[in-house]
């Protein structure tokens, strides 16, 4: 076994410093147990699996009951989730025809049945379904580990104070493992916004994601560990000189974040008296209680994805339900709806596999060849804004040409007069606007605001395409630089456009996050930031004790 320090750079996940002795962790895999013999065997076989079914229910029932409030309904609505996959009705019939028709065992029944959809989602052109891989092999495995042990519980061993180290994670297992005292994990594989990162930071529980070669290094239980969050570093087995650095900044970690929870509530104004507007991204209903506890002005970003997994959530009754409480929730500040950037009534039917799914059919493109699916999404949103005027923005994804701006806004209208017709209320001014993701919508900005009642700047889109890199894949992660002065100048180059058309212009990608970052986006002439709601706290006090002179010399030099 080495004793030489080992350092991994991976992705940040969950910021946070924090050391604890190693606890490496291997999930126990799918066996394949071959075919079944007779008619006989498919009755017994389906019974093992409605046995081991019920029991993955009933734990991640205890599971969800378990989180409690800690992460304010996060993982409650990620469990919900699960619960739905494993209840759904095709997937369940796949499984029985699996076992009746094709004479498998249970085990490889449910096996096979779920690795159809990971494959399905594992091709599609978005990160979001693409990390929605993991919620389902979590289901998959726990049905497989109780089938092949007679339906009883994987334990997981204790792991208080421990530093976990592991392939990857699953969310019901970084919630058990949150109730035992995890202090922090690294994981080989995983990304930034899967449900298990999204679980960990809403618990405060510090870890790294996308970490290659983790597994290959030497490491026993118990040896030292320091994982850095906000930077994406591992240490094992650090050296008494990195110990020391890493335990500095845990405790200046401890300061900032008591002095940034004290801000709450006080208004972004600088020194020079320059107003910064911080708003909130949401992903989940059960979010919405940061926007107020955060004190973000709003929400800059209502992403509509999530919602579409489950059974029934495409409706417009439930979309309505979903965007009225994200307008109560933040009153009287605005929400900008980003359409739904993958599209379909059912997930499934869209899921086509592509050559180049990152340069293929998704966002706008895929809205307007599926007109069924924009108009509802777009009277639940007119529905609502009609009741609450004022208080909606609707937001455009990977928009390539303002021809399909055009076409989207024609949509708009029709929708808008019909109500009309109908006596419903309406505002009649809903902004309609184009989320900066591609680097010709950035150099061609000028163009756009003919098209555009403002613009919101994806950062993390803008720079995968701006660097022709995977932002989800550790391979090429090094190559993923947010703060290159490229990625800056496209964004001037957007906001000198927006501020000769009159326009405004967000920022709502995950450089708005980083103090630094917001700092040099404010030079360049934004004024309004969107980003987690944890994030706000320290944006604002980066923000509050600065000078908009110092900031604009700065962004000058970064782009010159």
């Amino acid at each position: 076994m080495s004793e030489e320090p080992a350092h991994i750079r991976g992705i940040p996940a969950s910021t946070g410093v924090v050391a604890g002795p190693v606890h490496v962790y291997r999930r126990v895999r799918y066996v394949p147990d071959g075919k079944l013999r007779d008619d006989a065997d498919t009755d017994a076989e389906w019974a093992r699996f409605e046995a081991a079914s019920r029991v993955v229910r009933l734990e991640l029932d205890r599971i969800a009951a378990m989180a409690g409030d800690d992460s304010e309904g996060i993982a409650s609505a990620i469990l919900d989730a699960h619960i739905h996959i494993l209840e759904d009705p095709e997937l369940r019939k796949s499984i029985r025809a699996g076992i009746r028709t094709k004479r498998k065992t249970a085990a490889t029944a449910v096996h096979d049945s779920f690795e159809t959809y990971v494959r399905l989602l594992g091709a599609t052109n978005n990160s979001y379904f693409q990390e929605r891989v993991a919620d389902l092999a979590d289901i998959r495995d726990r049905l497989i580990y109780r089938i092949q042990h007679d339906a009883q519980e994987q334990a997981l061993e204790p792991v208080r104070g421990a530093i976990l180290i592991a392939e990857d994670l699953t969310p019901s297992e970084i919630l058990e493992l949150s109730k035992q005292g995890l202090a922090g994990f690294a994981v080989q594989s995983g990304g930034a916004t899967s449900h298990a990162t999204i679980i960990a930071r809403s618990l405060g529980i510090p870890g790294v994601v996308g970490c290659i070669g983790l597994m290959s290094v030497e490491t026993a239980n118990g040896e030292e560990a320091v994982i850095d969050g906000k930077a994406g570093d591992v240490w094992i087995r650090p050296d008494a000189r990195t110990r020391e650095a890493y335990a500095r900044l845990r405790r200046q970690d401890a300061t900032r974040r008591r002095q940034t929870q004290a801000l709450v509530g006080t208004p972004c104004v600088m020194r020079c008296g320059t107003h910064v507007t911080l708003r909130a991204n949401i992903e989940f209903e059960s979010e919405l209680g940061h926007v107020r506890t955060s004190g973000a002005d709003g929400i800059g970003l209502l992403r509509t994805e999530s919602f579409f997994m489950e059974e029934g959530a495409g409706t417009i009754a439930f979309q309505r339900g979903f965007y009225e409480a994200a307008v109560r929730a933040c009153d009287p500040e605005p929400v900008t709806i980003r359409l739904f950037d993958v599209g379909g009534d059912k997930v499934t039917d869209l899921l086509t596999k592509e050559a180049n799914p990152f340069l293929g059919w998704r966002g706008v493109r895929i809205l307007l060849d599926r007109r069924d699916v924009l108009r509802e999404q777009l009277d639940a949103i007119l529905d609502v804004a009609g009741q609450y005027p004022g208080r909606i923005r609707i937001l455009v994804p990977m928009v390539t040409d303002p021809d399909d701006m055009t076409a989207l806004r024609q949509e708009v209208e029709t929708l808008q007069e019909a109500r009309m017709q109908r006596g419903d209320a309406v505002d009649s001014s809903v902004p309609v606007g184009v989320m900066v993701e591609v680097p010709a919508v950035a150099l061609m900005a000028d163009r756009f605001t003919a098209v555009s009642d403002f613009f919101s700047v994806g950062t993390n889109d803008l720079t995968q395409y701006t660097f022709a890199v995977d932002r989800g894949n550790p391979k090429v992660s090094g190559y993923f630089r947010h703060h290159h002065p490229a990625v800056y100048r496209l964004i001037a180059t957007a906001v000198n456009a927006a501020d000769g058309a009159g326009i405004p212009v967000a920022v709502c990608g995950e450089l708005a996050s980083d103090p630094d970052a917001a700092a040099i986006l404010v030079g360049l002439g934004i004024r309004e930031l969107s980003m987690a709601p944890s994030a706000i706290g320290e944006v604002k006090a980066r923000l509050l004790d600065a000078h908009i002179t110092t900031l604009s010399s700065a962004a000058m030099r970064m782009i010159s």
